[in-house]
């Protein structure tokens, strides 16, 4: 019998967790209907620098928080060496999966930099890993983040 396969995601930022946790309740809805058709084991990891997009939902124990930083307020520079420094620690406390996919936006302050980070972290260690990102470009603020992050 073969090991199942795994598959890491990675939620970075508001909008990873929330995209995130709506992955995970589509797979507890499907579990409590009981289709258990599993082609992989799905975990979902969290991962971002402010606690209010973790606190109200009901997410798995998979949470990174960076210690003494409270979001970015869409400012990419704010927590860039604090995300840079701690990336291997997330990759240490969420391990990869035989399939990891990046999800962020790219006109956040923090997803925008968590995101790509893991991904290259990822992809330097040869994992095998699938990026997911939305296009933000509703205040020039974010259309600024999302040309950084794509150039």
């Amino acid at each position: 019998m073969t090991k199942q396969k795994t598959i890491a995601v990675y939620a970075a930022g508001g909008c990873g967790v929330n995209i995130g946790s709506i992955i995970e309740e589509q797979i507890k809805r499907k579990q409590a209907s009981g289709d258990n058709t599993v082609f992989a084991d799905i975990v979902i990891h969290y991962i971002d620098t402010s606690e209010a997009n973790t606190k109200f939902r009901n997410l798995n124990e998979n949470i990174y928080l960076f210690d003494g930083v409270d979001g970015s307020g869409s400012v990419r520079t704010r927590n860039k060496d604090v995300i840079s420094d701690s990336v291997p620690d997330i990759i240490i406390k969420h391990p990869p999966g035989d399939l990891n996919i990046v999800i962020n936006s790219t006109g956040g302050g923090s997803g925008s930099v968590i995101g790509p980070m893991i991904a290259a972290h990822l992809l330097s260690n040869d994992k095998l890993v699938i990026c997911m990102a939305t296009q933000t470009t509703g205040t020039i603020k974010q259309l600024t983040n999302t040309v950084s992050v794509l150039a």
